[in-house]
């Protein structure tokens, strides 16, 4: 799939029907990965509309708990791989960066209620920054 005369709402526009195709079967299919294309087409655009584009993860399972230091990493058109990132930002921002190190700091003990606010408080800190998240199937 050849996404690159597409506009960045057009990706979107893209990903949008590919929830809708997909919603009575979860949201995503394992079977067309064409959201994957779409993501990483969306990748590219982003930077290009903003001038710079850096990719996260809120959720990292291979990091030290107790000592996560996470990081951004700028998008300087390396190959992305199905579900590296989960969202994009036009800049690096420390605020997203703690709270993502919080979130993932050691959650043994802590209410299922307070980790979901966490995760919420970064979902909004994305959205507040123009940021916008990666769909992967």
């Amino acid at each position: 799939m050849n996404l690159n005369n597409n506009t960045y709402e057009e990706l979107q526009l893209l990903a949008y029907e590919y929830i809708r195709k997909h919603r009575n079967t979860g949201g995503t299919s394992e079977f067309d990965h064409s959201i994957n294309d779409i993501s990483r087409a969306s990748i590219v655009k982003f930077k290009e509309l903003h001038g710079s584009c850096f990719l996260g993860e809120i959720n990292h399972y291979e990091c030290d708990r107790r000592n996560p230091d996470i990081k951004l990493i700028e998008f300087e058109g390396q190959k992305i791989f199905n579900f590296d990132y989960g969202f994009m930002l036009p800049s690096n921002d420390e605020e997203v960066i703690r709270l993502i190190n919080e979130h993932n700091k050691e959650r043994e003990g802590v209410d299922p209620k307070e980790i979901m606010e966490r995760i919420i408080q970064i979902h909004e800190r994305i959205v507040e920054l123009k940021g916008d998240f990666l769909i992967w199937s």
